[in-house]
């Protein structure tokens, strides 16, 4: 924790915690998020946002204010709010309002869920642009979010899924939170910008690619690079690894900042033999995106499939580094020690992570998958027959989700 620099305790969603970690690592300010991880960590230059819960944000908050650091809340323009108020909220020296951003025209399968059978990708799209423009002019940016998108997304992608943000956009969410703080340095503002134009942003999942007919009904036309890129990912989904390494030096050009683009290459290589070249994409993978499960478990995939045991040691201390102590090292572990047959190693993080994670049904299947390895079958009816009995509607449906692909916990359910 450096000190000299400012306190910035963010709320909102995995855009406030992207904003955090991008701060701490480019020493703009010592930052933390309220909350969990939202089922990963965003992070900046391999630094993890760092969440707490609103009592230590308190206890940091009052203890910046006695060494006379400037502290800022940096709360989240929604649809429905300017901004929250927490229990530290009067003892700081400033309340920074960033802008709730959104794009679900490019995900028509995840809008009609969320809003219904007319969530047409036009709808969308005007919908989209209207609720940005509300909550950027709750938070009181100077940057046109709205104006932005409607101008250069028929023309690229700025979005990887309906949440997270480029990194064109991320760079203006930057300025326009960071160039508030009293006394900032305006170069190294300037600087964090950019390098994140020239980044991917949040792309530790994505909706890419997005089908033709859906571009065609917003007159969208991304031209031919992302064909290009609309190739690479088909060839990773389709298991065409000879496809996607012919073609390495193309995609590494265009795409070398993208995760997607060393996760295909990682699984190729792995998949191909080609064990020095995969270790090299593996590396290259982490750095982009250390706070996705999956990275971590297609490295130890990597490892185990050819029986490198020092490689699954330095994977585990990388790990380490980049989560230190927060919950997701725990799933790591578990499905870690699973994976390496060792059930019995597993169970206590697994349920570390169980326990830490009331908020997410994914937290009951390495503990469930670990005591189905222990046989312990009456203590997993046990703990699905709880869940079943306090389960929400939404939340049996997330168990539901989470269980798929399982049928030895599946059959632990009630039938639908």
């Amino acid at each position: 924790m450096n000190t000299n620099l400012p306190l910035v305790i963010f709320d909102g969603n995995c855009q406030g915690q992207h904003l955090s970690a991008i701060l701490t690592a480019s020493n703009l300010a010592d930052s933390y998020a309220i909350g969990q991880d939202l089922g990963f960590l965003p992070s900046h230059l391999g630094v993890a946002c760092r969440c707490i819960d609103e009592e230590t944000a308190h206890n940091l908050v009052s203890e910046a204010k006695q060494k006379g650091r400037w502290v800022v809340q940096g709360t989240q323009s929604t649809p429905m709010s300017d901004e929250t108020t927490l229990s530290y909220t009067a003892l700081v020296d400033q309340v920074i309002r960033y802008p709730h951003l959104q794009f679900y025209a490019a995900s028509p399968d995840e809008a009609r869920q969320r809003f219904g059978p007319r969530a047409t990708p036009q709808r969308m799209f005007d919908m989209d642009l209207g609720i940005i423009e509300t909550c950027q002019k709750r938070s009181g940016t100077t940057v046109d979010f709205a104006g932005f998108i409607r101008e250069n997304a028929p023309k690229r992608s700025l979005f990887h899924t309906a949440l997270h943000p480029n990194g064109e956009i991320t760079a203006r969410m930057v300025r326009s939170f960071a160039s508030q703080i009293p006394n900032v340095d305006e170069f190294a503002i300037s600087c964090v910008e950019r390098y994140l134009e020239r980044n991917e942003g949040i792309n530790s999942s994505t909706y890419h690619p997005v089908r033709k007919d859906v571009l065609e009904a917003l007159g969208f036309e991304w031209g031919a690079e992302y064909e290009l890129y609309r190739q690479m990912l088909d060839r990773r989904s389709s298991g065409d690894w000879k496809g996607i390494l012919d073609n390495q030096s193309v995609y590494v050009e265009k795409f070398g900042n993208d995760t997607w683009c060393w996760l295909a290459l990682t699984q190729a290589h792995t998949a191909i033999g080609t064990i020095a070249e995969a270790k090299i994409c593996l590396s290259r993978l982490l750095d982009l995106s250390p706070g996705q499960l999956h990275s971590w478990l297609h490295g130890l995939n990597l490892f185990v499939k050819y029986g490198d045991n020092d490689g699954i040691s330095a994977l585990i201390h990388r790990a380490q580094g980049f989560f230190r102590g927060q919950r997701i090292y725990s799933q790591m572990m578990a499905y870690f020690c699973l994976n390496t047959g060792k059930a019995a190693e597993a169970e206590p993080y697994a349920r570390d992570y169980h326990a830490r994670t009331p908020d997410r049904a994914d937290a009951l299947v390495p503990l469930l998958k670990t005591l189905t390895f222990l046989s312990r079958h009456e203590e997993i009816r046990q703990i699905v027959n709880f869940e079943v009995s306090v389960a929400t509607p939404a939340r049996m449906a997330e168990i539901r989700a989470n269980f798929d692909g399982s049928p030895e916990l599946q059959a632990y359910l009630p039938a639908e």
